[in-house]
């Protein structure tokens, strides 16, 4: 929680509506950080979330908390990436880490 709390918080995805994939990032260093996402009331299991994150870099996304798996992904446009989480109203919070 201290570390979370000691980078530069940002909002990511959509403005929350009850029906979004929103969330939280925290940017701690250049290169690592964490992630919050929420699946709000939808139905869509894996959702593409714009992040702070730059584009086409690689980056490792280890679960701390919630219902999300260990992922290694290279984002997208935007620092896009693609999250799964299995419930409606779901979350998780992932550190992350560019790998260079």
């Amino acid at each position: 929680q201290h570390d979370f709390h000691n980078g530069t918080i940002l909002p990511i995805g959509d403005e929350p509506s009850g029906k979004s994939w929103t969330g939280f990032q925290s940017i701690v260093n250049a290169n690592e950080g964490y992630l919050i996402f929420y699946r709000e009331n939808n139905s869509r299991q894996k959702a593409t979330v714009e992040t702070w994150l730059p584009e086409n870099v690689k980056v490792r996304c280890v679960p701390i908390i919630g219902n999300g798996g260990k992922t290694e992904q290279l984002t997208k446009r935007k620092g896009a990436l693609e999250i799964e989480l299995p419930n409606i109203n779901d979350f998780v919070v992932y550190k992350y880490e560019i790998i260079k």
